[in-house]
């Protein structure tokens, strides 16, 4: 596993700082700014021996540490715990006496966990780095206190399956495709959440646990970080859990389809199935078809002209129609108005977006959004 870049993963869908050490504490490689107080620093200078440990400080900031081995070990944080507000950063602020402005750019950038998400995210990545099922311990010192607001924490936790979400994890990383298809039937990943904050913030979970089993699996980084960020823009468009748990599947089949492709050649899969495939994952861009016939190795003329023999449609009304129902969907979500969806969706101009929207379905995006009944 490329622990680098794993930590990077980590960074880019959690925002969560991390530094690799080694047996001397000489840092390895860093990810993120790290402020010298907090749990992180105390952390770092402590002689622990248990695998894996999340320490909790009294205001509700949190780090953690994984020892991967007798050479190394990772240090991930810092982290609030529960909920972040204007007026907890001023207390911090207070306490240590910290006046800067850097300090408090610091502590507004911190993310903001669940203990429960935060325990999870230590077992997978402990998994990932040893390959054993390790539980974190949890540490804070003798405050009767923090005992009770850990209590608190402890009985808001409402854990996901471990056992599927690993198996999970293991067939992305060896690009099961198929295997995925009939695990999803049988496995439930909605969320069991109500507010859609927090279903939200489980499906940014599961993004970063695909995005490392892909790492694992021999994906590259940068392929990975498009792929994750892409689901989790689409994410951020999103205003209920169905439409939620549908992006969630879908995330699943098409990162372990990558995964597949790396590690088998994807030249012996028909031609449109790729470019549709190509088409999918660059759906929100303004898709060039010199550079799709070059990521498909075809030529451009050779590319248009079988897939229009095959789909009995050319590739420009194909992509159309593909944006045109991404439109639509985001259009019955309600969360976007017309002008942001055309830019999402890579069109030159609203007033193409509106021709491109009423060549396929008969209607102006204004038209559609007064008959959301009628959804292509």
């Amino acid at each position: 596993m490329r622990e680098k870049e794993m930590m990077q993963a980590v960074y880019d869908v959690y925002h969560v700082p991390s530094v690799l050490l080694n047996e001397n504490q000489t840092i390895v490689h860093k990810i993120g700014y790290h402020h010298e107080h907090f749990p992180f620093e105390w952390l770092k200078n402590q002689t622990l021996t248990m695998p894996a440990c999340i320490v909790i400080h009294p205001d509700k900031v949190a780090a953690a540490m994984i020892r991967m081995n007798e050479q190394y070990q990772l240090y991930l944080g810092n982290v609030f715990l529960g909920e972040k507000s204007d007026r907890k950063i001023w207390l911090i602020l207070q306490q240590y006496n910290l006046t800067d402005n850097q300090s408090l750019a610091y502590l507004e950038s911190l993310p903001v966990f669940s203990l429960s998400s935060m325990k999870q995210l230590i077992q997978m990545l402990a998994h990932c780095l040893t390959g054993k099922l390790i539980e974190p311990v949890i540490l804070t010192d003798d405050n009767p206190s923090i005992k009770v607001m850990v209590n608190d924490l402890e009985d808001d936790c409402r854990q996901m399956d471990y056992t599927s979400m690993m198996t999970m994890m293991r067939l992305v990383a060896y690009g099961r495709t198929e295997e995925v298809v009939q695990h999803i039937k049988y496995e439930n990943y909605k969320t069991i959440f109500s507010d859609i904050s927090e279903i939200k913030q489980g499906a940014i979970q599961l993004s970063v646990l695909i995005a490392i089993a892909a790492l694992k699996g021999g994906l590259g980084f940068q392929e990975t970080n498009t792929l994750i960020s892409g689901y989790l823009n689409q994410l951020a468009l999103l205003n209920s859990g169905e439409a939620i748990h549908h992006l969630q599947n879908e995330m699943l089949l098409v990162v372990t389809e990558a995964v597949r492709q790396t590690n088998h050649p994807v030249l012996n899969q028909p031609l449109n199935q790729r470019i549709k495939q190509y088409v999918s994952l660059h759906l929100t861009e303004n898709i060039s078809f010199s550079k799709m016939a070059e990521a498909l190795h075809v030529s451009k003329n050779y590319m248009l002209s079988e897939f229009k023999k095959e789909a009995g449609i050319s590739l420009v009304d194909y992509v159309m129609k593909r944006k045109v129902s991404e439109a639509a969907f985001l259009l019955d979500e309600g969360t976007l108005s017309i002008a942001a969806i055309s830019a999402h969706l890579g069109f030159s101009s609203q007033s193409y977006f509106a021709q491109c929207f009423k060549k396929v379905t008969g209607m102006t995006p204004s038209a559609f959004l007064s008959r959301k009944d009628k959804i292509i």
